[in-house]
């Protein structure tokens, strides 16, 4: 009888199990809903050895492809060579034979010598989803909102931690398609700094045009000295260009908090997130990206979370290159 795609899935769910969680070919096949029987011929189907060991357990035997992005995955954490062959099963002298196409239809062997180490020709390129998040300041580092709450994604689930008089007030930039070789985490930690500077000056460089907000705001004395005092008003008095944190919320001197923190998509920072592995040569690689951002403010009470721009929110494309990260 020939297998479902229902059927197919879980014997693939299996021997996952069996691989990362150490789990026998029964039990694997029982927490998923299959039978060992489907499991070992889903095995068959797919030619990935395997054999009886002690206690009649089975060792599944992976296949070249799995052994060699295994390996490469070892090597882009930072392994030797020699540690990323052993945690693959496999040895160096097996990966030094092993070829992949660089993108132009050439083979070109997976590890090269570069002096006295072995060096991978390839780099696993992922797709992250990455936020960037923290609390918002006005006139005088006044927080916004209700102090010393939580503020970012997970402030979300915690409505009935809400005030009815007071807003846990927060922004977010979540950036859903953002290439990386490096882990989620990874690339959360090294971007952060280059995000920060980025949005810093984007939000809030006096950049935007809106002279109705801007009397609005002169019309306050203590606005008025401070604008003055920053060299924000012009020769009749009046304030210039708005940042666009002021534009977009009408509060002078609005800006971000010094504290910032990173964060990733629990659901694609998991197994389901395989990458690709491409030449360190492959434009996807060593082209500048231009990814989507989008910028938002939240205010949580009682009665419910309101966002600001509506989704998706701002878009602030946030321009890089993967090819950055190899220096790290």
């Amino acid at each position: 009888m020939a297998m479902t795609p229902e059927m197919e899935r879980r014997a693939m769910l299996a021997v996952d199990r069996m691989l990362t969680l150490n789990e026998g070919l029964y039990s694997a096949a029982r927490n998923v809903g299959t039978t060992r029987g489907t499991v070992l011929k889903w095995l068959a189907l797919k030619n990935i050895g395997y054999r009886k060991v002690a206690y009649g357990r089975y060792k599944i035997e992976p296949p070249m492809e799995a052994r060699v992005r295994r390996f490469l995955s070892g090597m882009a954490q930072g392994r030797s060579a020699t540690a990323a062959a052993k945690r693959a099963g496999t040895t160096v002298r097996a990966m030094r034979n092993q070829t992949l196409d660089d993108g132009t239809g050439k083979q070109v062997p997976i590890i090269g010598k570069g002096g006295s180490r072995w060096e991978s020709n390839f780099v696993p390129l992922y797709d992250h989803s990455i936020v960037v998040y923290g609390k918002l300041v006005g006139l005088d580092e006044s927080l916004q909102g209700r102090p010393g709450q939580t503020a970012g994604p997970k402030a979300q689930r915690n409505k009935k931690k809400a005030d009815e008089d007071y807003a846990d007030i927060w922004w977010q930039y979540d950036l859903n398609n953002f290439v990386s070789s490096l882990s989620a985490a990874g690339a959360a930690a090294f971007w952060k700094p280059a995000l920060v500077t980025f949005l810093k000056k984007t939000l809030e460089a006096p950049s935007v045009t809106n002279a109705n907000v801007a009397k609005t705001f002169v019309k306050n004395a203590k606005v008025t000295a401070h604008a003055l005092a920053s060299g924000r008003l012009d020769k009749a008095g009046q304030l210039g260009n708005l940042t666009v944190l002021e534009d977009m919320m009408e509060r002078y001197d609005l800006r971000l908090d010094k504290k910032i923190n990173t964060g990733v998509d629990d659901n694609r920072a998991t197994l389901t997130n395989i990458p690709d592995f491409v030449a360190k040569s492959d434009p996807r690689v060593t082209r500048q990206r231009n990814t989507d951002g989008y910028f938002q403010v939240f205010f949580l009470r009682k009665g419910g979370l309101d966002v600001f721009p509506p989704a998706p929110g701002l878009n602030l494309p946030f321009k890089y290159s993967v090819a950055d990260e190899r220096i790290a």
